[in-house]
């Protein structure tokens, strides 16, 4: 017969390793929550740079309404992402500095081609298929179609923010299956951070603030520059016509001729 001491043991060192983990990395922690508000407030000057850069610049109003998507879709993604981080802890015991620090990174590489996909997908579909405006990602008063009324400004960014959020989605569901598929991945992020030691506010501090800051304000570069109106060109490719000689001017040649 078996002794209960042995599988008593293994419980008590489980919940040990989960009070370990929770020690290294609190996210929700007062360092965590100031941390984000920094970053925060650092991505915001650099949308705002960027306007600066513009040429032409936008409107103030479509800019808020443009970076206001941006914002509804992080706050998104940051409870996902502290979810997720949470959710893995208590299922394999890791440390959620890990987790969250490997969804950044995801995020902020294969993320961009998934979020820049279903913009110009759904985008696609919704107008040449469907015939519906409102949908062009920055344009905020469109045309209306025969028997349509033009949507409202609130119309507009609705859709608009709801494709990004599908897009936002579908980006998290990559990154879940690449986590559950590929578990060296997990282990390459609990071995980084690692290096910190027992250095626990410096590890959130990298993986709160210096790490995300330095992605966000990549991701929240590129993806700006994906939500920004463009408006059709109209210099199509035309091929260069050969140079041709005018009826006009070879008349004009022939009769200069004899009077020489």
């Amino acid at each position: 017969m078996s002794s209960p001491a042995p599988a008593a043991g293994g419980l008590a060192e489980a919940s040990a390793g989960a009070a370990m983990d929770a020690r290294h990395c609190r996210l929700l922690g007062p360092v965590g929550i100031v941390t984000q508000l920094l970053m925060g407030v650092v991505v915001l000057g650099t949308l705002l740079y960027k306007r600066h850069c513009e040429r032409p610049r936008r409107a103030w109003r479509t800019w808020g309404l443009d970076v206001s998507k941006q914002l509804t879709g992080q706050g998104m993604v940051h409870m996902l992402n502290v979810l997720f981080s949470a959710v893995g802890l208590t299922n394999a015991h890791r440390n959620p500095c890990s987790l969250y620090f490997l969804n950044i990174l995801l995020d902020s590489t294969l993320g961009l081609f998934v979020v820049y996909g279903v913009l110009h997908g759904v985008t696609r579909v919704m107008q040449d298929r469907y015939q519906l405006q409102g949908f062009v990602s920055g344009e905020y008063h469109p045309g209306g179609t025969p028997g349509r009324p033009a949507p409202s400004v609130l119309q507009c960014w609705l859709r608009q923010t709801g494709v990004y959020l599908l897009g936002l989605a579908l980006m998290k569901l990559l990154v879940l299956l690449l986590l559950a598929w590929l578990p060296s991945i997990v282990s390459f992020g609990g071995w980084l951070l690692s290096l910190f030691g027992t250095h626990r506010g410096w590890q959130v501090v990298f993986v709160m603030a210096l790490f995300p800051m330095a992605m966000n304000m990549l991701q929240f570069w590129l993806i700006d520059s994906m939500l920004l109106y463009r408006a059709p060109s109209s210099d199509a490719y035309m091929p260069v016509p050969l140079p041709t000689v005018q009826p006009l001017a070879r008349a004009s040649l022939g009769e200069a001729a004899p009077a020489a």
